[in-house]
């Protein structure tokens, strides 16, 4: 479940006086161009062993965003989500950051793996939303330090389009040299 920014700040709060690190979840502030994506990360701070604060920043995510939009060419859609599937930054709209991703399988095969593995091979699996589905290759690649990971996908068709033309190109050539070597045995 999503939280507010209110929420975010009193658990950033709470890790910091435990001592702990705190990377928030995304929050999408703001609407429609003015949308941005931010997240809070905060450390603790301790003079002499006694915490006296807490230091923290909000971090917008719209360069990391505007790095996946740029994967788009060639049907290559890029996202990250964080530790329990959730959407964290995406390169389009379908998806609203903080959205529970794990019904994609690749999703959940990194957050089943539990950070373990930090690239994923290459997976086929299955896309549906609605009610169409869609044959998929995707991986994975885990960023430690957040707990996050870059998921990299395609669609089957459009990710094999280049051995198709290959395998296509191939027969060609050879109905052409089948058709030669008869045509010089038939000439000799």
């Amino acid at each position: 479940r999503a939280l507010t920014l209110d929420q975010v700040l009193e658990v950033a709060f709470t890790a910091a006086r435990e001592g702990r690190v705190y990377n928030g979840q995304p929050l999408a502030i703001g609407a429609g161009q003015n949308s941005r994506t931010i997240v809070l990360v905060s450390a603790p701070v301790v003079m002499q062993d006694r915490f006296i604060g807490v230091a923290a920043a909000f971090v917008d995510l719209q360069f990391l965003i505007n790095r996946l939009r740029e994967t788009r060419d060639g049907g290559l859609m890029t996202y990250v989500v964080d530790r329990q599937g959730r959407l964290v930054a995406g390169a389009t709209p379908d998806y609203a950051t903080g959205q529970d991703l794990n019904s994609l399988e690749i999703v959940k095969n990194f957050v089943d793996q539990g950070g373990r593995v930090q690239v994923a091979p290459t997976l086929e699996f299955t896309a549906t939303v609605g009610k169409q589905s869609t044959r998929m290759l995707g991986t994975y690649s885990v960023v430690p330090a957040l707990d996050w990971a870059v998921v990299a996908q395609k669609k089957q068709r459009d990710a094999y389009q280049g051995i198709y033309e290959m395998q296509w190109t191939a027969r060609l050539l050879a109905v052409l040299a089948v058709l030669v070597s008869i045509a010089l045995s038939v000439a000799a």
